[in-house]
């Protein structure tokens, strides 16, 4: 699919994702942290399930939304994405702000242009954060769970 073609708006996409997080920002941690764990094996199960993940055995990659001040550490256990407590060590760490993550996953704005305007950016292990980017990068938004295809389809400004 073409990147103009994308079922999905990105000028829709802050209002939805700040409606969407404000609520998860205020959970405990191991909510969080179960959470995103489940969604991540959902929605990359077909990666697992073919070892496009393995990579990430013995890493720990830390997504920080710097918008959200939200931070996880992931990693790989046993064949399914974990999510650690958060402050703790990491091989490389993946910063931006909550449109710029979005953008990247639902594939409106080219990967390397988020990444070499700085709007997107890896410290660290920067091969490792470079193979997570390209994951992001092949992830199809239609494997997105319905309800956040739904926030991200319908909300407004």
């Amino acid at each position: 699919m073409n990147r103009s073609e994308h079922p999905f708006s990105l000028t829709n996409i802050p209002e939805a994702l700040k409606n969407l997080v404000k609520p998860f920002v205020l959970l405990a941690d191991p909510i969080h942290q179960f959470g995103l764990a489940l969604a991540l094996n959902r929605v990359f199960s077909e990666e697992i399930l073919y070892g496009e993940i393995d990579f990430l055995y013995g890493k720990t990659v830390r997504i920080y939304v710097s918008d959200f001040n939200i931070e996880w550490l992931v990693t790989l256990v046993n064949g399914q994405f974990a999510v650690k407590q958060r402050g703790g060590e990491y091989d490389v760490s993946i910063i931006a702000d909550s449109e710029h993550f979005i953008s990247l996953i639902l594939r409106t704005v080219d990967p390397d242009t988020l990444f070499f305007k700085r709007l997107i950016s890896i410290e660290g292990d920067t091969a490792l954060g470079i193979e997570v980017k390209n994951l992001l990068d092949g992830f199809d938004p239609e494997n997105l769970p319905e309800f956040l295809k739904v926030v991200i389809s319908n909300s407004s400004l």
